[in-house]
């Protein structure tokens, strides 16, 4: 399902990081440049390490003034089996060690690169110039959900 801005039909993004073990680190890495771009954003995990990972979000929320919600937090589902669900057709997985700068300016360039990379991909998977699976660069990868 497309969403409507202005005049424009654009394909729904969401930013997915599955995680297993690394809900010490997470918030000063992969949590940071989720919580500053914008885009729709969940956090795929076990049913076991769900309250780490509410915790990890609630601590990233502290330090790094991000807003994420606790509800961003989902067990027991992949990100491809909830982006069929929710109608989502691209899927932008980022590794849960993703290191950003902690400089507030190089953060900042980092952030915006990063949002731009993404238009131009989604554009080109719009106009069918890319079919199925893209690598981003640094281990994030963006992929159409059929």
């Amino acid at each position: 399902m497309k969403t409507t801005v202005g005049n424009e039909l654009i394909m729904k993004i969401l930013l997915a990081i599955n995680s297993e073990k690394n809900h010490k680190k997470i918030a000063n890495q992969s949590l940071r440049l989720v919580g500053r771009v914008g885009y729709d954003f969940k956090l795929f995990t076990s049913l076991r390490e769900h309250k780490k990972y509410v915790k990890a979000i609630e601590e990233a929320n502290y330090h790094w003034y991000l807003g994420i919600l606790r509800t961003s937090v989902i067990s027991g589902h992949t990100a491809y089996h909830y982006a069929e669900r929710n109608n989502i057709e691209l899927i932008v997985t980022i590794p849960d060690d993703l290191e950003i700068p902690v400089d507030k300016k190089a953060e900042q360039r980092y952030v915006i690169a990063f949002c731009k990379k993404i238009e131009k991909y989604r554009q080109k998977f719009e106009s069918g110039e890319y079919k199925n699976k893209r690598q981003l660069g640094a281990g994030v990868v963006m992929e159409r959900v059929l």
